[in-house]
């Protein structure tokens, strides 16, 4: 990835422009994950200086778009049951574009007792699973589970077992 200008000095309240290009030719039909890093160097301090000095740094995520058209396909699944009542799901991207997951819910779908409802923050790649491990409220019984997640694609239902 080459990030034009590479560095950057910035004023207060200042902007600038930086642009972002594959070194390479992206001809692929799943879409391309990369992270931007961005550092502060500090000014340096008097010797004098007594107090604390913050650098910030970022992590950006940067996704090239594949050569077809963007397909989201997350299908979800009860990967375990424990005794103690928690549940591993797993949720595979099997689309060709990453999927952001912000909340997950669970429902009982005999009684429709809502059972969890837990924000989360993930970004699920193309060809990638994502586990969560999740403590329901009490212990379901039922064999299938109503599902709800939010994600930038839109909602997600679906009854999972």
């Amino acid at each position: 990835m080459l990030v034009v200008p590479p560095i950057v000095r910035l004023a207060g309240n200042a902007k600038q422009v930086v642009r972002l290009a594959p070194r390479y030719f992206h001809n692929e039909p799943y879409e391309q994950s990369y992270r931007l890093f961005i550092h502060e160097i500090p000014k340096p301090v008097d010797r004098n200086f007594k107090g604390l000095t913050l650098a910030l740094q970022l992590s950006v995520p940067v996704f090239i778009a594949p050569n077809t058209s963007s397909v989201s396909k997350v299908v979800w699944k009860i990967k375990k049951r424990y005794a103690d009542g928690r549940l591993a799901i797993a949720a595979t991207n099997e689309g060709n574009v990453h999927v952001l997951v912000s909340k997950v819910a669970l429902t009982q779908v005999t009684t429709h007792q809502s059972m969890l409802n837990k924000k989360v923050f993930a970004y699920i790649l193309p060809g990638k699973t994502k586990e969560w491990i999740f403590d329901p409220k009490a212990k379901i019984k039922d064999k299938t589970i109503h599902l709800q997640a939010s994600t930038d694609q839109g909602t997600i239902e679906t009854d999972i077992a």
